[in-house]
């Protein structure tokens, strides 16, 4: 999950703390990681990069049609 293309790294900090945990993995969970800014570039004293975290998902369930059934 991208959460700056080259910005604040105290706006990407901001962007994180809102995400709504419950919507990741279309509501299915999951988990998100901590937020990483590499290489930030100092500018006017403000600290720039591009940040991201990892999104990870539960596996999926797969229900499997029943191909044959007996009567007892």
């Amino acid at each position: 999950m991208n959460f700056s293309l080259y910005r604040t790294i105290k706006a990407s900090n901001e962007a994180y703390a809102k995400v709504n945990k419950g919507d990741l993995c279309n509501g299915n969970g999951g988990s998100l990681g901590p937020l990483k800014c590499p290489n930030p570039i100092n500018l006017f004293g403000m600290q720039i990069s591009n940040c991201s975290a990892v999104v990870t998902c539960p596996p999926t369930k797969k229900e499997v049609p029943c191909s044959s059934a007996t009567r007892q």
